[in-house]
């Protein structure tokens, strides 16, 4: 059944609502029930006393976790007294309809029909705060974004030497997909080093597939320590010999 929010959303119910009927022979008497959800689940059956026991299908009421209390409404002052009520206690407020008040029967169904559905609005709507509010996912490169952050640059360059390695493996066994996986491992590693230290003629003499490749990329990686100790006579002379390589070639 849907349920007629009259205060409240069926899209995030509170978990606690003053259900109401209107009496078929007279529109202005308001019979009313409280749906709560308890955070707690529990087992009806355990409760159920035998006059309703007979009415409602025990496996029915072992699934049950909205309570309505009363089980059958009970008539109350009026439906403004109702929604003065439920703002002060901030309720839900849902209209269930015109029925006749004096079949026990009915009122009884009616309830316990609105309490399951107001049971299964409410656990879609937990469901979906619980999906927002989860953490994502902590991936290999996620971890290592973080890491990253955390080391200072000697501490980055030895992690990027040990990818160099791994590049330099996959470049002379011929394999492309290990090739394309350390280049990005080296690409998220090189985000976090400043440009003086030239990520991208590194990464590229890395990937030439010879004895010139290896040669350069050792230079290259040799150049990024020597920035880091701030050697930049020695950054000078390995230039020079990188300059000749490449001039080699």
């Amino acid at each position: 059944m849907l349920l007629d929010f009259e205060r409240g959303s069926s899209a995030e119910p509170k978990g606690h609502a003053l259900a109401y009927v209107r009496d078929g022979q007279d529109p202005e008497a308001i019979f009313a029930t409280y749906l709560v959800v308890p955070p707690i689940a529990i087992d009806l059956a355990k409760y159920m006393p035998p006059m309703f026991a007979s009415k409602i299908s025990m496996a029915d009421v072992e699934s049950i976790s909205a309570i309505p209390l009363p089980p059958v409404p009970e008539r109350v002052e009026g439906l403004a007294y109702l929604k003065q009520l439920a703002e002060r206690r901030d309720d839900d407020v849902i209209n269930l309809g015109t029925v006749d008040t004096s079949d026990v029967q009915t009122m009884l169904a009616q309830v316990s029909d609105a309490a399951q559905e107001y049971l299964r609005t409410y656990s879609t709507h937990i469901d979906s705060i619980q999906q927002e509010s989860e953490p994502a996912e902590v991936t290999g490169s996620t971890l290592d974004e973080i890491l990253f952050g955390l080391m200072g640059d000697r501490e980055k360059l030895g992690e990027l030497t040990k990818r160099l390695g791994k590049l330099r493996y996959a470049v002379e066994g011929g394999d492309e997909a290990l090739v394309e996986e350390t280049i990005q491992e080296i690409e998220g590693l090189g985000s976090h080093l400043a440009a003086k230290y030239q990520m991208a003629e590194l990464t590229a003499a890395a990937r030439l597939p010879d004895d010139r490749g290896r040669a350069l990329s050792e230079l290259c990686i040799a150049r990024c320590y020597k920035i880091c100790d701030e050697d930049y006579l020695a950054v000078e002379s390995i230039d020079r010999e990188i300059a000749q390589l490449r001039s080699d070639s």
